[in-house]
């Protein structure tokens, strides 16, 4: 029986956060000189510091998200996005306490593959609000010259467009670019809700990790006060993405998509992403053909803006190979992988947390492909990347753990595989991240090591348990549930118990069925056929 491996795409993750906006790329070719500019001008904007009354906490996110949104139209930027950086930090804090530090926020760039970082604070009194804002080098430390800016709440806007303006012109000795307005894209300043809609907004991103419930309600009313605010409906869409309100997130995600194409933008990178966005979506509920529908079509307006080159480009392939590998097409799945990890290397981000996971899927490939020690070659080289990182307290690194002892599990070395699987499940208990499908994984897996062992009491506990944890996620209709309903049917049939054995195949069957996964119908049709 096939043990269950982490598939780890950019976006399947743990927490919403981390698909709650799409990539900030430029959305334009340009001549030859000027990629060189292009691929060593990767951004990090830090969350702004508030140095004053607590209460305008909610400036840092809005502002933050804002200056991220106003980087991006400059086409000779590419600046990471708030859901990647979040994830950074929030990989990089499971092992931390207390506030970012600067050495936090190096990683982070670092995991991002950035290599500049503009960091700035703000300090409101009554009305009035200064901001200070500088860029750094990742490298060297090397810091720009700060810039003042002041201005008033009504006008954080246009004082935030300043913020960038400024600091860009004055920043050409450290960023070695020269700003070209003439290219600057100006339609991402139609998306400019009222002043109450921006403070709801950004009072959510701030509680977009600790508190989603309330996030998701300020997402609601922003929108109800300014129903064209494109920037909350996403954000909307991927909270409730995250609570697993399926419907809810395609309602908000569609909304923003007609907005975009009244406002004839559905030809430009923005519009590009949320289609991925949607297909998403679409993946989690088990629709794998409508998923691959709408990553095709992101696909093809990316094609016609000439972004085969760009990291957004490497998380759709890196999204199709996903797919394809939860259709069990796992040759065309590779083929995707490598095409992203080929883009990655060509933007020289081998050393990023993007390209360990690409590593790790790539494992998983081969590992179906029962060549245990490719996928234990590609899970080692995923393992160093995080090393580096520092990155060993963290669910990315807990996946990779996982990997390791399935492959190991593959190879009978049973007490080799359970220490990685205790490895991982620890790191996932410490993480307090029990209630993920990642973890019921984990668990799964040391069940089948017992199972292995003809210990079947202490199987079924293990798998009863994943089970519960997967009803409670609502995954019942994954592949990954299919091979858990194998897992229990095997061990009531090692028990002698066949009528409960056929009941657990049966369903099993019925959910490879519904997922096209010929294959593994008839695998467990001959499963059936033994009892």
């Amino acid at each position: 029986m096939k043990k269950n491996i982490i598939l780890s795409l950019l976006f399947i993750f743990l927490f919403y956060y981390e698909c709650s906006s799409v990539k900030n790329n430029a959305s334009v070719p340009h001549p030859a000189e000027k990629k060189d500019n292009l691929e060593r001008m990767r951004i990090l904007v830090s969350p702004f510091e508030n140095t004053g009354d607590v209460k305008f906490s909610w400036i840092s996110s809005g502002m933050t998200d804002t200056v991220i949104s106003d980087l991006a139209r400059y086409h000779d930027i590419s600046v990471i996005t708030d859901e990647d950086r979040r994830k950074a930090f929030k990989e990089i804090a499971s092992g931390q306490k207390g506030t970012i530090k600067d050495t936090t926020i190096s990683q982070a760039g670092k995991m991002t593959g950035a290599n500049l970082i503009l960091r700035g604070s703000y300090l409101v009194q009554g009305d009035s609000i200064r901001v200070n804002a500088r860029i750094v080098q990742i490298e060297s430390g090397t810091s720009s010259k700060p810039v003042k800016i002041d201005g008033t709440i009504k006008e954080i806007f246009d004082l935030q467009d300043k913020i960038v303006t400024t600091l860009l012109e004055d920043s050409e000795n450290i960023t070695h670019l020269k700003i070209d307005k003439a290219v600057v894209d100006k339609n991402n300043l139609l998306d400019r809700p009222n002043i109450e809609a921006f403070e709801l907004y950004s009072k959510g991103k701030e509680l977009e990790d600790s508190n989603p419930t309330q996030a998701l309600a300020y997402y609601k009313k922003a929108i109800q006060l300014s129903p064209e605010y494109i920037v909350a409906l996403k954000s909307a869409g991927s909270a409730a993405w995250t609570f697993n309100h399926f419907s809810d997130s395609l309602e908000y995600y569609d909304k923003a998509l007609k907005i975009l194409q009244k406002r004839k933008e559905a030809n430009k990178n923005e519009y590009a992403n949320l289609v991925r966005l949607v297909g998403q979506v679409y993946f989690s509920i088990g629709d794998l053909d409508k998923a691959i529908d709408f990553l095709h079509t992101s696909k093809k307006i990316y094609d016609r803006l000439n972004l085969q080159s760009s990291d957004s480009y490497a998380e759709l392939m890196n999204g199709f190979g996903f797919v394809y590998d939860e259709k069990g097409d796992f040759d065309k799945s590779l083929e995707y992988y490598n095409k992203s990890r080929e883009i990655y290397e060509s933007l020289k981000m081998h050393t990023t947390k993007h390209y360990a996971t690409i590593m790790m899927n790539t494992g998983n490939i081969y590992l179906q492909k029962e060549d245990r020690d490719k996928a234990l070659e590609y899970y080692n080289k995923s393992k160093e990347v995080y090393d580096n990182l520092s990155m060993e307290n963290t669910n990315s690194y807990a996946m990779v753990m996982l990997n390791i002892g399935v492959v190991y599990d593959d190879k009978a070395e049973f007490d080799t595989a359970l220490g990685y699987y205790i490895k991982s499940k620890e790191i996932f208990i410490n993480l307090q991240l029990q209630n993920t499908d990642a973890y019921t994984r984990a668990i799964n897996n040391i069940g089948g090591i017992y199972s292995s062992k003809n210990e079947f009491d202490t199987a079924l506990e293990y798998y009863n348990k994943s089970k519960e944890i997967k009803d409670n996620l609502k995954l019942q209709n994954t592949v990954d549930y299919a091979k858990m309903m194998l897992n229990i049917g095997s061990i009531y049939k090692g028990k002698g118990n066949k009528q409960q054995a056929r009941f657990y195949y049966e369903k099993a069957k019925r959910i490879y069925k519904k997922n096209g996964r010929t294959n593994d119908i008839k695998g467990v049709e001959a499963l059936m056929n033994e009892l």
